[in-house]
């Protein structure tokens, strides 16, 4: 029931977010059906997930993180589209897709097989850092801080759950104290800049404090109820900017008001406790550490999103899981609904859609 509940909800956000869609554009648009087909290609593979027994398809996390290695390292070598000045996407045959949204997920499957994996502990974990490592590099010199942040949270997330000894808890925490400080100079200086005008949007009203300052007019305009559907001046006229994404929540406020904004923080609550529930039902140790990545991952990014939009998290290009335009993301929640399904199925079971007891 829980996962029946999971699905219902993630369906009312993505429908929110084609809702949002049509209204920015004011009728349908090529945006609204690449995204009507990319949630229906996202549902077909939750479906044909849930007929996979678990141990079978974890076969597949050496080849899923082989072949996202390979599409991130063809980014760099002149393979990757840029746009928003940065260089994420690949095009073949017409469609375009981000491979560092299916690194998530195929991060997810490489650290559950190697964290649940029987020999040295400090082997264990020195491969799981180094497999989270290269990919963060790679997402990083997109560059793309957003998405390293989702990665690391994801892997902080699975080896939370992975039983780990207190004393390498101990050691990774002060590892990652020490080193945290030097990461300031690591970043672009964009990317700086992004850090103090979120401290501050007045030192730049005009260019990168501008989406903040935008954001808080647009949720503000919405007041307690909304202008109505295909009312929202702020988004419509582009005034608010990537409305249909980083800034898709601002937009459905303005249109929905602190209501809508209320039911949208209080749904994903409601998936986020559940997901966190379905560790109990799951039958292995792999089970369990898939659903802690999908919990991490899902929970940082809608964190980061509704906060940019808030103005309370630094502007670093995340999507809202479910209601942020994007193909290669939405292909990706369902994906990820789809490790929770297979993570709590049972063998007997696996012909059903879903398990009742669940």
């Amino acid at each position: 029931m829980r996962l029946v509940i999971i699905f219902i909800l993630t369906v009312i956000l993505t429908s929110l977010g084609l809702v949002n869609l049509y209204s920015i554009h004011q009728g349908y648009s090529n945006q609204f059906y690449m995204q009507i087909f990319a949630f229906f290609l996202g549902v077909l593979i939750l479906i044909f997930m849930r007929f996979i027994n678990l141990k079978r398809f974890m076969w597949l996390a050496p080849f899923a993180y082989i072949v996202g290695l390979i599409t991130l390292i063809l980014i760099p070598l002149g393979m990757g589209k840029e746009a928003f000045g940065a260089t994420r996407w690949i095009s073949l045959g017409g469609f375009q897709f981000q491979p560092s949204e299916f690194a998530k997920i195929s991060l997810i499957l490489a650290l559950a097989t190697l964290l649940t994996k029987k020999g040295n502990p400090l082997l264990k974990y020195f491969y799981s850092i180094l497999t989270f490592g290269i990919y963060g590099l790679l997402v990083y010199w997109q560059p793309h801080l957003g998405t390293s942040l989702v990665l690391g949270m994801i892997f902080i997330s699975m080896v939370y759950f992975s039983n780990l000894p207190l004393k390498y808890l101990v050691v990774l925490s002060v590892i990652f104290l020490l080193v945290m400080p030097f990461g300031w100079f690591m970043l672009e200086d964009f990317q700086k800049a992004r850090l103090l005008v979120f401290i501050n949007p007045g030192l730049d009203p005009g260019g990168l404090g501008y989406n903040i300052m935008q954001s808080l007019i647009t949720v503000g305009s919405g007041g307690f109820t909304g202008k109505g559907f295909m009312q929202g001046t702020q988004a419509r006229l582009g005034f608010l900017p990537v409305p249909w994404s980083d800034f898709a929540f601002a937009s459905l406020m303005e249109q929905g008001g602190f209501m809508l904004g209320l039911f949208i923080i209080f749904s994903f609550m409601i998936i986020f406790g559940l997901t966190l529930s379905l560790i109990s039902a799951s039958l292995t140790p792999q089970g369990v550490l898939l659903i802690a990545g999908v919990l991490g991952m899902w929970g940082f990014e809608t964190l980061i999103n509704i906060g940019m939009n808030m103005g309370i998290a630094p502007v670093v290009g995340i999507p809202l899981p479910f209601i942020s335009y994007g193909g290669s993301a939405m292909i990706k929640n369902y994906l990820a609904l789809g490790l929770l399904i297979t993570a709590c199925s049972k063998k007997e079971n696996r012909g059903l859609w879903f398990n009742s007891k669940m």
